[in-house]
């Protein structure tokens, strides 16, 4: 072992955590995240968990820049990279050493390795590790990240499911806000329809109240007019009332003068006798003297 690398907790919590905004390390812009057939039909196979790790943490940048992660999600990626510092603290200088030391040719990636602020040290500073410590220290290594595998997938598994729940509930809230839009459609249809029925009510009101004045007008004309020729009637009535008794007193009158003057001219006719008498007498006695 020619190199042992220091503070590995520090700088893989600052390459977990801060993975996303530290993905310029590792890519291009143009260059795209590394998957399965870069690296082969196997890729637990042909690439070490230092490369799984490094691609783990490209894709993880990727994704979380175009996505996003949920709360809960990121709180259980904490805890599972917490496990990886403290797995990471503890391991033995032959798997850090592997971590900073890539497998497969890398003459197309950048050159720089993703623990690049790793303090390196002289071999002969490390402590030496027989072959039995570092079996052990590799398979137990190997179990936790198995472990931590089926977690994350498990993990992925429910993220999907409630994704999928999200996108059901989302599907139901957007059909039942169409259902309600078309509902306020056909209620705004009908308020119009409503509105259009009182409008024409209102106009048919008018007409009714016009034609109920007119008959109001018309039959106090009616009434007016019953008064007035009534009035005549009684006028009429009453007319030929005075005109019938002016017509007997007028008859009445003409009897009483009549009688008057059939008396009158019976007395001028009696005094004319008289006076004629009395005028013949002296005559005859005139005569008779001469």
């Amino acid at each position: 072992m020619s190199q042992v690398p220091t503070q590995r907790t520090s700088s893989i919590q600052d390459e977990d955590r801060h993975g996303p905004n530290r993905t310029d390390t590792f890519l291009s812009e143009d260059q795209e995240p590394e998957t399965d057939e870069q690296f082969g039909d196997s890729p637990s196979a042909n690439r070490s968990w230092s490369e799984r790790l490094r691609q783990l943490s490209q894709i993880a940048g990727n994704t979380i820049d175009r996505r996003g992660v949920a709360p809960e999600t990121e709180d259980a990626l904490q805890a599972h990279l917490d496990a990886l510092e403290s797995i990471f603290t503890n391991a033995s200088p032959e798997l850090t050493s592997e971590a900073s030391t890539p497998s497969r040719p890398t003459s197309e990636e950048p050159t720089v390795a993703r623990f690049t602020d790793f303090n390196q040290v002289k071999d002969d500073d490390a402590p030496s590790i027989g072959p039995e410590h570092h079996h052990l220290g590799h398979a137990a290594l190997l179990t936790q990240l198995t472990h931590l595998l089926s977690e994350i997938t498990s993990l992925n598994e429910e993220v999907e499911r409630r994704r999928n729940e999200a996108r059901d509930i989302r599907e139901r809230f957007e059909e039942k806000c169409r259902g309600l839009t078309r509902d306020v459609i056909e209620l705004e249809e009908e308020v119009l329809e409503l509105h259009s029925d009182i409008i024409e009510d209102a106009i048919d009101l008018e007409c009714l109240q016009g034609t109920v004045k007119g008959l109001h007008e018309w039959t106090n004309r009616t009434k007016e007019e019953q008064e007035r020729n009534r009035a005549l009637r009684d006028f009429s009535a009453q007319y030929h009332q005075t005109w019938d008794s002016m017509i007997e007193g007028m008859h009445t009158i003409e009897h009483v003068m009549q009688s008057q003057i059939t008396h009158q001219c019976q007395r001028a006719s009696d005094i004319t006798s008289k006076l004629n008498q009395e005028l013949r007498l002296p005559c005859a006695t005139y005569a008779t003297a001469h």
